[in-house]
């Protein structure tokens, strides 16, 4: 996948954005619907409000991420989910979790080795490749980014009930095998 710098800009981003869905700092942001565009029918079908909600949530999201400062790198976070959840694994599944090619996931097993988050070991099933394998050090590591993430998404949800965070976590994990499956089939 490539994505835009903050430099670039989409045909649509280069536009000026309508008067509801530019957010000054600390105001809430409002939808298309709320703000009586044209498009109205349009603006309320939930194809399209999936669309503008999902734009903004991306540049949010890459907004909190350039803001934040994490013992992990993202990538070698997720990475490490994935070996406490599936113990030692060959690259290639590694890879294809992330919906990433084997040799970027190498580069970044390489630095997280160097750094002593994982380790190789001989696959028995298959003597020429190795599985990874998480190491104390990585776990401990991962525990620590683990927690930092959950505090800060504590402060972000402290308005939302405990059935309103389940319903949400229970459709973003809907949403996330979709998109999952939808990369994986390219």
């Amino acid at each position: 996948m490539t994505r835009a710098s903050d430099s670039e800009t989409s045909d649509d981003e280069g536009a000026p954005p309508e008067p509801s869905t530019a957010p000054e700092s600390g105001a809430t942001r409002g939808t298309a619907a709320d703000a009586g565009s044209d498009r109205g029918a349009e603006a309320r079908s939930g194809d399209a409000v999936l669309e503008r909600e999902l734009a903004f949530l991306i540049r949010l999201l890459e907004s909190a991420q350039r803001r934040q400062s994490y013992p992990l790198e993202r990538a070698h976070y997720l990475l490490l989910i994935l070996l406490e959840a599936g113990g030692p694994q060959p690259v290639a599944r590694l890879a294809a979790r992330l919906a990433l090619d084997d040799s970027t996931v190498t580069r970044q097993l390489a630095a997280m080795e160097q750094a002593g988050l994982l380790e190789k070991q001989p696959n028995p099933a298959d003597r020429r490749s190795v599985l990874i394998r998480a190491t104390a050090r990585g776990i401990q590591a991962a525990e620590a980014m683990r927690a930092m993430r959950r505090e800060r998404l504590a402060l972000l949800f402290r308005s939302w009930d405990a059935r309103e965070r389940r319903t949400f976590g229970t459709l973003l994990t809907k949403f996330n095998a979709s998109l999952s499956d939808y990369l994986l089939a390219d």
